[in-house]
């Protein structure tokens, strides 16, 4: 019998409009979660908390956390560069 793998990953940033645009992207829509594995997100304050968890494959727990993770880079590049191209 395999162990429950429970990851949580807390993102903070002082800019609230960045939290609340990268939470927007990382919409159900925007993400395919495979069917063992379990994936929430919420904002908190200032802070993106994601907690993904599955019990039979870590492989794909990890493949998923890493979507996520380049999803978040891709947006906060985004932001960036519209910040960058208004001033």
């Amino acid at each position: 019998m395999m162990r429950k793998i429970k990851l949580s990953l807390i993102l903070e940033s002082e800019d609230k409009r960045m939290i609340s645009t990268i939470f927007r992207a990382l919409g159900p829509d925007n993400v395919n979660i495979p069917e063992d594995i379990s994936f929430h997100f919420s904002v908190v304050d200032k802070e993106i908390v994601l907690v993904v968890s599955s019990e039979k494959n870590l492989e794909t727990l990890i493949s998923t956390v890493r979507e996520v993770l380049d999803n978040i880079r891709l947006c906060i590049e985004t932001i960036i560069v519209n910040e960058n191209g208004q001033n």
